[in-house]
């Protein structure tokens, strides 16, 4: 799901919001597309079985969706 064209619109639109992140630079605001951090944490790409997907609990989701976030916070250190 998610808005259609959404990503292309906004790189047109805004064409500096795209660029090459290294670890000097700063960052002042840290946007995440929330719906691609659930769906990457609710499914495990991992345990694929004949185009099936693992089954897991809300806790498990919950703990990975948490620790996604705060490992890419880290690595980005937004001000």
């Amino acid at each position: 799901m998610g808005v259609p064209n959404f990503y292309s619109w906004l790189v047109r639109r805004y064409p500096l919001c795209l660029y090459d992140y290294s670890t000097t630079q700063v960052v002042d605001y840290l946007y995440m597309d929330m719906n691609q951090v659930i769906y990457k944490c609710a499914t495990d790409p991992t345990v694929l079985f004949k185009d099936q997907l693992r089954e897991r609990n809300f806790d498990d989701v919950w703990v990975s969706i948490l620790g996604y976030l705060d490992m890419v916070i880290s690595m980005v250190n937004p001000q």
